[in-house]
């Protein structure tokens, strides 16, 4: 009987949505707070953009903070919420190969590249599973 009180509370938790917001929000926090970054600090964040070497630094650090708080939003608020998660999971996948490209880094940064990197692969399969749970929540 006490497993199934415990299932029962658990099964509650999950069905909560001030849960499910909260992890929304937590799962967004690195995309809304750099955008709140870039866009309070944007000739830093365009000087970044260009230290990555990426073209015309003033436009993609533009689409890269409407990537991270648009789809942020779209998240947390769970409106196109599918989409919002698949333009964060690319934009991730591709700063982090631009960004976090342990193979090319010297040898006493490759390790800590690497850690990064694979933490950020983690934070897109949330992404993609954020993606697919928003879609299904469209569809029920």
């Amino acid at each position: 009987m006490a497993s199934y009180s415990v299932t029962s509370a658990i099964n509650t938790l999950l069905e909560n949505n001030v849960l499910r917001w909260v992890a929304l929000v937590l799962l967004t926090c690195p995309y809304w707070t750099s955008g709140i970054a870039k866009l309070t600090a944007f000739s830093d964040a365009m000087a970044e953009t260009a230290g990555l070497g990426l073209p015309a630094p003033m436009l993609i650090t533009a689409l890269i903070i409407l990537v991270q708080l648009l789809g942020s939003l779209s998240l947390i608020i769970g409106r196109f919420g599918w989409l919002g998660a698949g333009a964060l999971g690319v934009f991730s996948f591709l700063a982090t190969l631009i960004a976090h490209n342990f193979w090319n880094a010297p040898p006493e940064d490759t390790i800590r590249q690497f850690i990064t990197f694979t933490e950020h692969m983690g934070l897109i399969g949330g992404l993609m599973v954020a993606a697919i749970l928003a879609r299904m929540r469209e569809i029920l």
